[in-house]
C-alpha cells in the first residue's frame, strides 16, 4: 500500500514539474514577444516623430516659398509699372532717331562686308609656318620620285614650305582685297607654284611637280564635291556619281578653267568664277547624254549650290592613317575682292 502511494506521489510530482517547465517556457516566449512588441512600438514612435518633424519643416519651407513668390509678384508688378511709365516718358521719335543713327553709321563706315572673314590664323606666322610644314608631307612621293641627294631634296622641300607659308600669309590679304591683281596672280594664279620654285627646279622637275600638284588639288576638290553631291538628291550615286565627278574634275582643272586656281591668269577671282561657271556648263553638256532628267536636275541643283560661293582650299594634310584632312573656306560671290 505504501509503495503504491509513493508511486502515485512520484507521478504527481513529475506531472507538476512538467507543467511547471511548460509554464516557464511559455512565459519566456511571451516575454520575448512582449520585448519585440515594445521595440516595434518604440521604432514606430520614433518614425512618427521623424515624420512629424519633416512635415513641420516642409510646411515652414512652403510658407517661405509662398512669401518669396508673393514678394516676387509685387516686384514684378512694380517693374511693369515702372516700365510703362518709362515708355510714356520716352521720346515718341526715339525709334526713328535710332534708325537714322544706324543708317548714318552704315554710310560713314567703309565697306568691309564678309570678304574680311578670312581666318585669323593668316596673321599668325608661327601658325602659317606649321601649316606649310604639315602640308609639305603631301609632296614626299614627288620628292622621292626625283631620285636626288639629300641636300637637293632639302632645298626643294624648303622652297615648297616657303611658298606655302607666303601663300598662307597673303591669303588674308587676297580675300580682303588688299592685293593688286598682279600680286594675286603671282601667288595664287595658275602658274604661281612653278614660277615661285623656278630657281630650284630643273625643267623636268618642274613638269613633274606640275602634274603631281594637279593630282593633289584634284583629289581635294573631288572629295569636297563627293560630299556635296548627295545633298542635292539621291539620284547621283555609285558609278553615276563617279562619272559625274570624273567629268567635273576634267573641266575644273582644265586650262580653260585656270587649272583650278583661285584667281585667273589676270589675277582676278571674278574672272576665275566666270571661268568656273563655263566649266560647269561644259561638264553638263558632256553629261547630258549619260544622265536622265532626274539626274540632270540633281546636277543642276548641285551646280546652283556651288555657284553662290568659291571654295578656297586652305590645306590638305594627311593623318597617320594615310587619310587626308581638308580645310577650306567659302567666299560669297557677292563679296569677291576683285
Amino acid at each position: 500500500m505504501k509503495s503504491q502511494l509513493l508511486i502515485a506521489c512520484g507521478i504527481a510530482l513529475g506531472g507538476l514539474g512538467l507543467i511547471s517547465w511548460n509554464l516557464q517556457s511559455s512565459n519566456s516566449e511571451l516575454r520575448a514577444q512582449l520585448e519585440s512588441a515594445v521595440d516595434f512600438r518604440q521604432q514606430l514612435n520614433e518614425q512618427v516623430e521623424a515624420n512629424t518633424r519633416l512635415r513641420m519643416e516642409s510646411e515652414a519651407q512652403l510658407e517661405e516659398l509662398q512669401s518669396q513668390l508673393q514678394s516676387a509678384g509685387i516686384q514684378l508688378s512694380n517693374l511693369s509699372q515702372a516700365l510703362q511709365e518709362a515708355r510714356e516718358q520716352a521720346d515718341p521719335d526715339y525709334e526713328a532717331l535710332l534708325e537714322q543713327a544706324r543708317q548714318e553709321v552704315a554710310r560713314t563706315q567703309p565697306d568691309r562686308r564678309s570678304r574680311s572673314g578670312a581666318p585669323a590664323m593668316f596673321s599668325d606666322p608661327d601658325m602659317t609656318r606649321s601649316l606649310a610644314q604639315a602640308g609639305a608631307v603631301l609632296y614626299s612621293d614627288y620628292l622621292d620620285s626625283l631620285g636626288i641627294g639629300s641636300a637637293d631634296r632639302e632645298t626643294i622641300e624648303d622652297a615648297l614650305i616657303n611658298y606655302a607659308d607666303s601663300r598662307y600669309q597673303m591669303m588674308g590679304q587676297l580675300l580682303s582685297g588688299e592685293l593688286t591683281q598682279d600680286q594675286a596672280a603671282a601667288m595664287f594664279g595658275p602658274d604661281a607654284l612653278l614660277n615661285n620654285l623656278s630657281n630650284v627646279l630643273t625643267q623636268e622637275q618642274s613638269s613633274l611637280l606640275d602634274d603631281y600638284d594637279l593630282i593633289v588639288r584634284e583629289g581635294a576638290l573631288r572629295e569636297l564635291y563627293s560630299n556635296s553631291l548627295p545633298n542635292s538628291g539621291g539620284t547621283l550615286s555609285g558609278a553615276t556619281q563617279d562619272l559625274v565627278l570624273d567629268v567635273l574634275m576634267d573641266e575644273m582643272f582644265s586650262q580653260a578653267n585656270n587649272y583650278g586656281a583661285i584667281v585667273a591668269a589676270d589675277g582676278s577671282i571674278t574672272t576665275a568664277v566666270a571661268d568656273r561657271t563655263a566649266a560647269f556648263d561644259r561638264a553638263r553638256t558632256r553629261l547630258q547624254d549619260d544622265l536622265d532628267g532626274t539626274q540632270l536636275t540633281q546636277y543642276d541643283q548641285f551646280v546652283e549650290s556651288q555657284s553662290n560661293g568659291v571654295n578656297v582650299v586652305l590645306d590638305v594634310i594627311p593623318d597617320e592613317n594615310g587619310q587626308t584632312s581638308i580645310r577650306n573656306i567659302r567666299v560669297s560671290v557677292d563679296n569677291l575682292p576683285n
